[in-house]
């Protein structure tokens, strides 16, 4: 899903580096959906405590902000706060859909996307010629398991561990009980 901040009214940004804020709640409390950088190492500045953490997610024109990749239990929610470029999407497997296409989107600035657990679309963003600066959130399951279409790796992340596997059909190895 992509969609600009109209789609997402009443919403609140606030940049890093910007100005300090906090939300108060009502009398009847305040529900809050807030989406921070999950990248390592975040940053984040918190005035009260005056902690700072350090790092930025920034794409340099034409790269992309991580390989191509999909996840079976990690939701993720991007927000573009600078710059253009591409949402690229892979059908991955391949070998489950030969027919099944790549598709590329453009995003820019003020758009957010949204990357569902368990869809078998790889996703990865490409900067465009000024570069891409994101926002980027997820659910950091330590079940999830990552599949990497270009390298044909899977990193099972609640053990640490990332293989390179075989693809072979459900029928491979299995013998006929007919």
């Amino acid at each position: 899903m992509i969609a600009h901040w109209d789609d997402l009214e009443p919403s609140i940004v606030h940049r890093i580096g910007e100005e300090s804020h906090t939300l108060i709640g009502g009398p009847d409390g305040l529900d809050v959906l807030a989406l921070g950088e999950r990248s390592i190492p975040p940053i984040t500045w918190l005035p009260r405590p005056r902690v700072v953490r350090a790092g930025v997610v920034t794409v340099t024109a034409g790269q992309l902000h991580a390989p191509p990749h999909c996840h079976s239990a990690e939701e993720e929610t991007f927000v573009v706060l600078e710059g253009d470029g591409a949402l690229e999407l892979t059908p991955s497997p391949r070998a489950l859909d030969d027919d099944a296409q790549a598709e590329t989107h453009p995003v820019r600035a003020e758009h957010a996307v949204s990357r569902l657990r368990g869809t078998r679309i790889a996703h990865a963003f490409r900067a465009g010629p000024a570069g891409l600066t994101l926002l980027a959130d997820g659910t950091r399951d330590p079940n999830d398991i990552a599949y990497y279409p270009r390298s044909n790796k899977i990193f099972f992340r609640g053990v640490g561990l990332i293989a390179r596997p075989d693809h072979v059909v459900y029928e491979t190895g299995e013998e006929s009980t007919v």
